[in-house]
């Protein structure tokens, strides 16, 4: 038995159906478009979404070490609103990462250095890693990547 659907892609007359492949692409259409408008909008050193902080948005390079060693770093992470506002949580992405703040307040303003830790035991290679800041405004992910050489 030959599976049927409930609409025609083809009328009587060997046409394709004008109006479904008219609604198909317009929805691609609108989201290609909306896509690139919020990408091409988003002002410079801003977080995703109208959030205003600053932090590193390309991935950070942190070098090479030696496998085995423990590699510390940080990373800036600013308040650019009006008002102050509270980092609720910082996640690293594995238990390899850790950072030296929990939850702490940002006046307006205010720059914050946050520190962190990966310790890279049993790692080769280029390894990417990441940080999510967790705010009462929303949230930020900062992305690195370290070469553990043997």
């Amino acid at each position: 038995m030959t599976p049927t659907l409930p609409f025609s892609l083809v009328n009587s007359h060997g046409f394709q159906n004008k109006t479904w492949l008219f609604t198909c692409f317009f929805i691609l259409f609108t989201l290609v478009t909306a896509s690139q408008t919020n990408a091409q909008t988003r002002p410079t050193g801003q977080a995703p979404d109208s959030l205003q902080f600053s932090y590193p948005k390309d991935t950070l390079d942190l070098g090479s070490v030696t496998e085995g060693k423990t590699l510390n770093a940080s990373f800036k992470f600013r308040n650019n609103y009006a008002h102050n506002i509270k980092v609720e949580s910082i996640y690293p992405s594995c238990g390899c990462t850790t950072t030296s703040r929990e939850s702490f307040e940002m006046k307006s303003g205010e720059t914050k250095e946050i520190d962190f830790s990966i310790l890279t035991t049993g790692m080769e290679g280029v390894i990417y890693k990441s940080i999510i800041v967790i705010t009462d405004q929303g949230a930020a992910s900062i992305h690195f990547k370290v070469n553990v050489n043997s």
